[in-house]
């Protein structure tokens, strides 16, 4: 008699499913969801990760670390990338135009 895990539990996820390390897409093939539940390596790029991660939902895996959720596809991906790289320009002409009212502001008080 002891505190120790029951020896069919001893090596599964919290969830009781087996725990598949998973590095490259053919990882993905013959996994049974109703068994396994996947665990990404951290070696892994986040192109590469968005995109395991839709296949493992397409197959209907649980994913353990399934990392950022803002972005769920890599088409997506390149769309917010776009989007972040004119937002700086932007964002720099609008600070640009407001240091200029500041110091017209303040010549006027001066004045």
């Amino acid at each position: 008699m002891g505190y120790g895990t029951a020896s069919k539990l001893k090596g599964l996820h919290p969830r009781g499913l087996s725990e598949r390390l998973v590095e490259k897409l053919s990882d993905l093939n013959g996994l049974d969801p109703k068994s396994h539940i996947v665990r990404f390596s951290a070696r892994l790029g986040e192109r590469k990760r968005l995109l395991l991660r839709e296949k493992a939902r397409e197959f209907g895996l649980r994913i353990a670390n399934p990392g950022r959720e803002g972005v769920s596809t890599v088409e997506e991906q390149g769309e917010v990338e776009k989007a972040q790289a004119s937002t700086p320009a932007k964002m720099s002409k609008s600070v640009t135009e407001s240091s200029e009212t500041e110091s017209t502001s303040d010549s006027e008080e001066l004045g």
